[in-house]
Formats: C-alpha cells, sequence, structure tokens
C-alpha cells in the first residue's frame, strides 16, 4: 500500500543495472486474463517506469483471500515488516474472512506478536479518515501509527476500552 520514493528509487537503479533478480510471484483469477500480484509490486512498477518490454514471474494457483493474506505476512516477516496501519487493514480482513477476534490465534496465522496484532486492533478502531492519515503516500506527511496508538490509550482510559 505505501510505496516511498526513496527506496524504490535505489530498487529502480538496482533493476535497471541487473535486471529482476527475483520474479515477482503472480496468480490468474478464475475467469480473469490479466494476472494478479501476489509478491513483487514494487519489482513491477519499477519494471514499468523503466518501460521493459518483459518482467520474469513465477506463476502459481489462485489463493483464496485468506491464503494471500497470510502468504504475504510470511513474506513481508522475512523481508520488511508492513507499516503497522497497512498491517492492521490486512488483519481486519483475516478477523473478517475467519470470523476471528482472538489476538493469540491471529498472531499464529499471521506470525505478528498478539501484541501487535492487539495494536492493529487498535488503529481499527479509529474512522476512515484518521487509517487514511496513516497511509499518506507522501511519508513526510503521514502521521505515525504510533500517535494514534497513544491516542487510543488517552481516549479509552489508558487503553481500557
Amino acid at each position: 500500500m505505501l510505496f516511498d520514493r526513496e527506496p524504490m528509487t535505489v530498487l529502480r537503479e538496482s533493476i535497471d543495472k541487473v535486471g529482476i533478480l527475483v520474479p515477482p510471484t503472480v496468480y490468474r483469477a478464475s475467469g480473469q486474463k490479466t494476472y494478479t500480484i501476489l509478491d513483487g509490486q514494487r519489482r513491477w512498477m519499477c519494471a514499468q517506469e523503466l518501460k521493459k518490454a518483459t518482467v520474469p514471474v513465477n506463476q502459481v494457483a489462485e489463493p483464496s483471500v485468506v491464503q494471500n493474506i497470510v502468504t504475504m505476512f510470511q513474506i513481508h516477516k522475512l523481508r520488511e515488516d508492513w507499516e503497522l496501519m497497512p498491517t492492521a487493514l490486512k488483519v481486519d480482513v483475516l478477523m473478517r474472512e475467519l470470523s476471528e477476534k482472538n489476538d493469540r490465534k491471529l498472531a499464529q496465522l499471521t506470525g505478528l506478536a498478539p501484541e501487535m496484532v492487539g495494536r492493529c486492533k487498535k488503529l481499527l478502531s479509529f474512522s476512515k479518515e484518521y487509517q487514511d492519515m496513516m497511509l499518506d503516500p507522501n511519508p513526510k506527511q503521514r502521521v505515525k501509527a504510533d500517535f494514534f496508538i497513544e491516542l487510543y490509550a488517552v481516549l479509552t482510559d489508558r487503553g481500557r476500552p
């Protein structure tokens, strides 16, 4: 969701010099003619900016919504963690898809610490307007999730709803 320019510039320069070393992972949804990127959105975006005629990909079977999100959590735990608000939005999808609210069970599923799941849930309690402030594409204008975590504690009598 958040593609900060500085890391994208570094990646684009690398792809320009040596190509895409790890192909994006894609799948074709049933009934669709185009592919959906499961992993490698940044590499794809850089290749498009560089006007690459072709991009190597690894095609996999279409995952369920839950499989897709769990896979993304696993990939990002091995690389770089997502920022907290995009993480919270994915936790929200899992909670709805699985009808699961238990922090420990969600932690086991995602690889997040139970405390991190709790932080995600706190962010989800804020309206979309405030969530969008944490998703601003410009990192200099983006409000840090920690601000809202601290605000949650004040609004709910030190974190107790």
